[in-house]
């Protein structure tokens, strides 16, 4: 199941990103002066942008159900495996050591 979840997630998001290239921009550029594109002048738009939006929706649920299958099959939080150090904190320098150079 996380596999074809995960396999559908990787395949989504290479068209999200196939169709985010292909819309329309709607500002001025070097290219502006081409009005047509696959679908013709304003045709297309609206499919575009519907096929992009319900991917991305899908991307997010996705995303969603991933994290929430990991949290509930793992059954704790990480968090909750922390332990507390008990010793307090050195705020001093360490002592020097005792011990005497000999001498030559």
């Amino acid at each position: 199941m996380l596999t074809l979840v995960t396999t559908l997630q990787v395949l989504v998001s290479i068209l999200v990103i196939t169709l985010v290239l292909l819309q329309p921009s709607k500002g001025g550029s070097f290219f502006s002066a081409s009005n047509q594109g696959v679908f013709g002048s304003s045709g297309g738009t609206n499919f575009l942008f519907k096929a992009t939006m319900w991917c991305s929706l899908f991307l997010a649920a996705s995303c969603l159900f991933l994290s929430w299958f990991r949290l509930h099959e793992a059954g704790e939080s990480v968090i909750v495996d922390t332990k507390v150090n008990a010793q307090p904190a050195q705020t001093s320098a360490p002592a020097a050591p005792t011990e005497s150079v000999p001498s030559k």
